[in-house]
C-alpha cells in the first residue's frame, strides 16, 4: 500500500472505518510513528497535525486548536456522505459511526475532548510525559497537562511496558485503573540495505545532543575507549550549538550533525556499534533502526533498553551505572570481540517492532476502540 494520507479500509463488520490520527509535533520520531501507521495500517487513516515545533507552546495551546481541525474534517467528510447520527443526550454533539481518534500526548487532551463538536471514541498515544523527565516536579505545568490529559480520555496507550510501568508509580493513585490499557511500541520500516562492515569499526551516537541523553558522558566515553582500540565515530542526531560543535573538533568524526534520511539509512548499514548513555528513553526507537541495521548495541542497562536485547545477551551489551567509566569499558569490550557477536540474531530480534508484524496489533485495537462506548 501507498502512502496517501487516507485510504478506504473495512472494519471487522464490512463498514468503512476511519482512524484521525492528531499529532501536534509531526516532526522527527514522532512524524515517523504517523506515517507508519498511515502507510501500513488497514483502516482509513487521516493525519491532523501541526508543525514539529515550539513544544511548549503545543502542550498548552494546541489542543483546541486540534480539536477545530477535527470538527472542520469531520464537517467536511459529513458534507461527502450520509451518516446515520446518535444524539446523545439531546446535546447538539453528534456520535461520529465507524470513526475515532488517536491523539498524541504532546497537547492537554482536555482542552481537545471539551472542543470536539462531535462524540468520538479517543485513545491518548504517550509518547513520553513530563513526570518522569529527569529533574521535573509531579505538579510543574506539564505534568499536570499530562495528568489532566489522561483524566479526560477513556483509552491510553504507552510506548513501552517500561513506560507504562514508570506511569502506574508516578500517576495518581487509581488514576488509570479504570482506563482500557495498551501497550503499542514502536514500528520501524525493514532495513532498505544490508549491513557492511567498516574498517576501522564504526561507532554511531545518535540521539538528541541535549542533557537527558547525557552526551558529555559519551563525549568522555569515546576519549577513553579511543586509549585502548581503533574506531570511527559518528555523532549524529538533533544538536544544538555549543557542545556538538566542540566535541566535533575533538573527536573528529567520520559522520557529524543531521544527515538527509537517505544518507542516514546509508550511514547505518555501514555502522558497527550503536551506543546509548541516555537517562531518558520511553522505547529506543533510534536504538532499534540501528539494530535492524545490523548495530550491536552497548546499552544502558535501564530504561526500556533490556526489552530490545535477547535476554541471553544482557551481560554482554548491558552496563550499568551509566557513567564514563562504564560506558568506555562496555565499549572497549565489545570493540575488542566485535567477530564474537552474530549481529543475525540481533537482527531477528528487532523484526518485532517492524511495522508488518506490529501493525496487527495497531489495528485490533483501532477495531476495538472504533467500536467502543463513549462515557
Amino acid at each position: 500500500m501507498t502512502n496517501r494520507g487516507i485510504r478506504d479500509a473495512v472494519d471487522c463488520r464490512g463498514q468503512q472505518t476511519t482512524i484521525f490520527l492528531v499529532e501536534p509535533f509531526y516532526s522527527g520520531s514522532h512524524k515517523a510513528w504517523a506515517d507508519g501507521l498511515v502507510e501500513h495500517s488497514d483502516h482509513t487513516v487521516e493525519l491532523i497535525t501541526m508543525p514539529g515545533e515550539r513544544w511548549r507552546h503545543r502542550m498548552r495551546h494546541s489542543g483546541a486548536q486540534l480539536a477545530a481541525k477535527i470538527n472542520a474534517a469531520i464537517e467536511q467528510q459529513s458534507a461527502k456522505e450520509t451518516k446515520n447520527v446518535v444524539a446523545h443526550q439531546g446535546a447538539t454533539s453528534d456520535r461520529v459511526p465507524n470513526a475515532a481518534i488517536v491523539l498524541s500526548s504532546m497537547t492537554n487532551a482536555k482542552d481537545f475532548v471539551e472542543g470536539l463538536d462531535f462524540r468520538l471514541p479517543v485513545l491518548l498515544y504517550m509518547h513520553e510525559n513530563q513526570l518522569g523527565y529527569p529533574g521535573s516536579q509531579a505538579d510543574n505545568e506539564f505534568a499536570r497537562i499530562n495528568i489532566d490529559s489522561i483524566e479526560a480520555v477513556d483509552h491510553v496507550a504507552f510506548n513501552s511496558q517500561f513506560h507504562l510501568e514508570q506511569m502506574h508509580m508516578l500517576l495518581p493513585t487509581g488514576l488509570l485503573d479504570d482506563k482500557h490499557i495498551h501497550v503499542l511500541e514502536v514500528g520501524i520500516d525493514p532495513p532498505q540495505f544490508q549491513h557492511q562492515p567498516s574498517s576501522p569499526p564504526l561507532v554511531m551516537f545518535n540521539h538528541r545532543w541535549e542533557f537527558d541523553k547525557q552526551p558529555d558522558i559519551a563525549i568522555s566515553g569515546f576519549t577513553l575507549a579511543r586509549d585502548q582500540v581503533e574506531f570511527d565515530l559518528a555523532l549524529c542526531g538533533e544538536h544544538f550549538p555549543g557542545r556538538h560543535a566542540i566535541a566535533t573538533a575533538e573527536l573528529n568524526p567520520k559522520f557529524a550533525g543531521y544527515l538527509p534520511r537517505s544518507e542516514y539509512l546509508a550511514a547505518l548499514a555501514a555502522t558497527d556499534v550503536i551506543v546509548s548513555t541516555s537517562q531518558h528513553d520511553y522505547f529506543g526507537i533510534s536504538i532499534v533502526e540501528a539494530m535492524s541495521y545490523g548495530a550491536i548495541p552497548v546499552l544502558p542497562g535501564s530504561l526500556n533498553y533490556p526489552n530490545l536485547v535477547p535476554i541471553d545477551l544482557h551481560t554482554s551489551l548491558l552496563y550499568q551505572p551509566t557513567t564514563a567509566e562504564e560506558f568506555s569499558s562496555a565499549l572497549i569490550r565489545t570493540l575488542k570481540n566485535l567477530a564474537t557477536f552474530d549481529r543475525s540474531v540481533l537482527q531477528q530480534h528487532v523484526t518485532q517492532f517492524h511495522w508488518p508484524k506490529l501493525i496487527k496489533i495497531y489495528d485490533s485495537v483501532f477495531d476495538d476502540l472504533t467500536n467502543s462506548a463513549i462515557t
